[in-house]
Parts: C-alpha cells; sequence; structure tokens
C-alpha cells in the first residue's frame, strides 16, 4: 500500500472530501447540460490525486471521467452511467477516513468500481496487478511452439473439461457453489499431476489454490473473478482441441498474473511452493478489503439471503400462532408481539419482491391494531395461520433462485390450495432428491474405502441396494435416464470395480467418480428447477462409456 505524507493527509482531510461531496450532489442531479461541467470537476479530481499520490483514487477518477466522455459523444446514456458513478463516488468519499486513520491507500478497495465502470464502455477488466504495478511480478513465460503440454494425449482431459464446465455452470447461476468449487478444485488437482512442464504444473497448483480460497471464503467471489474461471474453461477447450491454433498461447500472461495476484491475498502466499514461484508479499488480504468496502456501504455478505430474514419471521410467527394457546388469549403484550412479527415479515416480503404478500401481512397489523381487548376471533387467527402457510410456501418455490417480478406475481395471483398442491408434489421431490444425494454420498464413501484398501468385494451388497433406491426414486419421479444411468454404475461397480488388475481398477474408480459427481450436479439441479438440463447426465454417459458399460 502507498503510504501518504502527512502534510497531503491534512490537505485531504480538510478539502478532499467536500469536494468529492459536491461532485456526488451533481451527479444525483445529473443531466445531459450537466456532464461538460462534471467531466471538468472528475478531472480536478484526478488531478488533485495525483498530486497527493493516490494511485486508487487517481485511476478511479480516470475511469470516471473517460466513462462520462463516452455519454457526451452518445456511446451510452445517462441513466446506465448515473448509478455507476454515484457507486463510486461513495466509496471514494468513504475511503478517506480509511486514508487518513491508516495513513496510506490501497487501491485494490476501489477496483469492483473500476471494473464496472469500464464494462459499461466495453473496456477488458482490471485486475490486482494492475494497480500493484509497484511489485515484481513472476512471469509465466510463453511456451515455445512444439513444446509437449498437457493436451488431447492425455488419457480423461476430456472427461475433465466437460466437468469443469459443469461445476462452472453451477457457479454461474449460484447454484450450490461450494460443491461446485471442490469439484473444480478436483479437475485442478488432476491437471496439476499430468502437467508435462514444470512450468504448467506451477499454473495448476495456483489455480487450484484459488480455487480453495473461493472454497473457504479467503477470495470473495466478484463478477470479474468468475470471467476469470470462464477463461479457464476456454483454456481447457483448446488444450482438448486434437491441433492448438497455430501461435495462440494456451497460458496468458494476464491470466497467470491475475491468478498470482489472487494468490497474493490469501494465507498461502507464504508457502513454499509461493516462494519459489515468485508470489509477491502484500501487507493486505481479500477479506481486509472487503472489511474496508463493508465498513463504507454497510453491505451484506453476497451469501446472505433476504429468504433467511423471512425464515426467521415465520418461524417467530409459527411459534407464537402454534403454541396451543386459545385465540382470546391473544390480547395486550402478545398482541403487541403478534403485530411485530406481521410488521418483520412484510418487511422482509418487500425486500424479497413479494409485495403481494408484503401488503396483506400489513392489513393484518392494521387489523391488530383496531382488535379489542378480548382478544382475535377464531376466524382471524385461522387466518393468520394460512398466510404463514402461504409465505412458507413461497419460501420453499423460491429459495436459491432469482425470480423475476413478473414470476413473483403469477405466483402471488394463485389461490393458496393451488399453490399448495404444487407445493406438496415439490416437497414430495425435494425429499425424494434429497434422498437419492444421501445414498450417493454413501456411494462416495463405499468406493473410498475400497480405494484406499480398507474394503473390497464384501461392500458389493451395500452398493446394490444405495444404487437400487436411486434407480427406484429415479423412476417413480420419472426420470428415467437417471434411473438407467444408476443401473450402469452398479454394472461398473460388479464387473470392473473389482477386477483384479490394479492399474485398471485404479482407472475405472476415477472414472466412477467423475460419474458420481455428474449425477450430484443433475440433483442439484433439480433441487433449483432445472428440470430440462441433463447436460450433466450426457457427460455421466460419456464417463460410463469409456470403460464400456
Amino acid at each position: 500500500m502507498q503510504n501518504i505524507n502527512p502534510q497531503v493527509l491534512e490537505f485531504i482531510g480538510k478539502e478532499y472530501k467536500l469536494v468529492i461531496q459536491s461532485v456526488h450532489g451533481l451527479v444525483q442531479r445529473l443531466t445531459i447540460a450537466h456532464l461538460e461541467e462534471l467531466n471538468g470537476q472528475l478531472i480536478e479530481l484526478r488531478g488533485a490525486a495525483q498530486i497527493a499520490q493516490l494511485v486508487g483514487m487517481s485511476r478511479l477518477f480516470v475511469e470516471m471521467s473517460t466513462a462520462v466522455e463516452v455519454v457526451i459523444n452518445g456511446g451510452q446514456t445517462i441513466d446506465e452511467l448515473q448509478p455507476l458513478l454515484s457507486q463510486s463516488l461513495l466509496l471514494a468519499e468513504g475511503l478517506i477516513d480509511t486514508i487518513l486513520e491508516q495513513s496510506s491507500e490501497n487501491p485494490c478497495v476501489l477496483l469492483p468500481e473500476m471494473t464496472a465502470l469500464r464494462r459499461f464502455r466495453g473496456a477488458p477488466p482490471l485486475y490486482e496487478y494492475h494497480l500493484l504495478n509497484d511489485l515484481d511480478w513472476p512471469s509465466f513465460g510463453s511456451l515455445t511452439q512444439g513444446e509437449v503440454m498437457i493436451g488431447p494425449q492425455i488419457e480423461g482431459l476430456k472427461r475433465w473439461h466437460h466437468l469443469y464446465q459443469l461445476g462452472l455452470l453451477d457457479i454461474i447461476r449460484n447454484n450450490n457453489r461450494h460443491k461446485a468449487l471442490f469439484n473444480l478444485f478436483r479437475v485442478a488437482g488432476r491437471l496439476q499431476k499430468v502437467a508435462i512442464s514444470e512450468r504448467e504444473s506451477d499454473y495448476w497448483w495456483v489455480f487450484a489454490v484459488i480455487i480453495k480460497g473461493f472454497a473457504e471464503k479467503k477470495l470473495s467471489l466478484q463478477p470479474e473473478r468468475i470471467r476469470l474461471l470462464a477463461a479457464v474453461e476456454k483454456q481447457l477447450r483448446l488444450l482438448t482441441a486434437t491441433e492448438h491454433p497455430v501461435k495462440r498461447n494456451l497460458y496468458p500472461e494476464g491470466l497467470w498474473r491475475a491468478f498470482i495476484s489472487l494468490l497474493a491475498m490469501t494465507d498461502m502466499s507464504n508457502d513454499s511452493r509461493s516462494r519459489s514461484i515468485g508470489v509477491p508479499e502484500l501487507s493486505f488480504s481479500d477479506s481486509a478489503i472487503s472489511s474496508v468496502r463493508n465498513a463504507i456501504t454497510g453491505e451484506l455478505d453476497a451469501d446472505e439471503s433476504i429468504f433467511e430474514a423471512m425464515s426467521a419471521s415465520v418461524a417467530n410467527l409459527r411459534s407464537l400462532l402454534d403454541n396451543g394457546d386459545e385465540p382470546s388469549s391473544f390480547n395486550g403484550e402478545k398482541l403487541d408481539t403478534l403485530k411485530q412479527g406481521f410488521e418483520t415479515l412484510a418487511k422482509a416480503c418487500e425486500e424479497a419482491g413479494f409485495r403481494g404478500l408484503a401488503r396483506q401481512y400489513k392489513q393484518f397489523c392494521s387489523r391488530l391494531k383496531t382488535t379489542d381487548t378480548q382478544g382475535l376471533s377464531a376466524e382471524l387467527l385461522s387466518e393468520f395461520t394460512d398466510a404463514i402457510l402461504h409465505v412458507e410456501c413461497a419460501m420453499a418455490d423460491f429459495y436459491g433462485k432469482n425470480p423475476s417480478v413478473e414470476q413473483i406475481e403469477a405466483w402471488e395471483d394463485q389461490p393458496l390450495l393451488s399453490i399448495l398442491q404444487q407445493s406438496l408434489l415439490k416437497t414430495a421431490e425435494v425429499a425424494s432428491v434429497n434422498e437419492m444425494t444421501s445414498r450417493l454420498d454413501d456411494i462416495k464413501q463405499l468406493v473410498d474405502s475400497v480405494a484406499s484398501g480398507y474394503a473390497s468385494a464384501e461392500v458389493l451388497p451395500d452398493l446394490e441396494r444405495a444404487f437400487a433406491e436411486i434407480a427406484g426414486s429415479a423412476s417413480m419421479l420419472n426420470l428415467p435416464r437417471l434411473s438407467s444411468l444408476a443401473k450402469r454404475c452398479l454394472s461398473l461397480a460388479k464387473d470392473v470395480l473389482f477386477n483384479d488388475h490394479e492399474s485398471d481398477s485404479d482407472k475405472a474408480i476415477d472414472v466412477f467418480a467423475d460419474t458420481i459427481v455428474c449425477l450430484e450436479y443433475f440433483l442439484d439441479g433439480r433441487m433449483v428447477g432445472d428440470t430440462g438440463d441433463e447436460s450433466s447426465l450426457d457427460v455421466a454417459n460419456e464417463c460410463l462409456s469409456t470403460l464400456g458399460v
């Protein structure tokens, strides 16, 4: 981080923050007539930041000014630009206090805003190493033409590529990201083992560490970092190609440095292999950056869901209504508690987009205000109970999804009885899917026991039972492909896993593990409503076909 001269700090504390606040005010009432004036003020802010040696601030105002010029030239609209400028100035203003407190600036704190502004005008993203150019970043170096590298000659590479695609898709969809990251980590580990050159091995080791950092939440999984994961999928696609494009660098220097800069912000930066690669030491971590940003903006963790707030409100109300008391007992303090519960639930529903339910619960609050001291009527208590059931169905139907306003409105327009019928069917399916997932976990443990030498053919009856249950449940849910694959997996277990040829057995266990992962992806998709996506079953079929099953 850049240390700031005390005299400069005094200037920043007295003047700079006020100027930023003034520019923020202009942005909030921004019109086309104000664009030139705004651009002039941004240039002045940039100049002052340069004098103060505030690298991050200076670069941010450059990006803001460039984005404004795009709108001036008719390339984009003010409506798209205004929230980006407002967010950038909010961060810049709040960051002043942090700079004064620490007598230094961390330019990476402003990176998400810079990247958003660049995305607005179609420019490539920035990464940490772009802003920390005073450090010595290790070079990967281009692989020379004709140098042997991981390629189609490596058995299993195509299968690993497909598994990577499945994991990446779940990450993009925000579906069970932890499991998806674990499987990406497995793929990275396998690539590291088969790497032919030391540089390739280093590359996949660094990438594996990054994936582990995401999984353990030592690195935040921001949109631009997901783009990095997508770039690796493109790498694997090229590596599996029969003929590599002439003069195409399959290991771009920029991608390597982006990964190195992320590794430097984890606790693995001091690992012996990190030091041998030449990873620079940083005085901050990614979590420290997140803490600074959260302190300024009050942002929640990306994994926190409004559904959790809804769930807590529902649980409190359900506990209050289901305690067996007579309706007439709801008076005084108990009545106030009930009203507060519905107020909290109304707010949570509104934030989640369920405006119809929110209106209903606000009406309950109004009715409770006028309820006399005799307590609730049996009819009103029954109405409240139905309302709780309504929101429970909402959580069951939409948890883990990102529904549109239209989808929510269409759902709210349905009669409660219809919603309940659908919810019961969904609940039954979820229970079956959970049971199948549990059986897959049992199968993985059994196969691990075989692979480690702690068990052999004596586990076969347990495998038969587990696969039979999966096949039966799949048939009941009208999933014929899943049922068929489960039976084929059992055939693999009988005919291949327990043979006497050690090398063949090891290969079979690896392929078997990949198949199970594919089945898990399919079931995870069913949990979030991806009823039509059978790409994971395609990969499972491909896995089994490699063994002639």
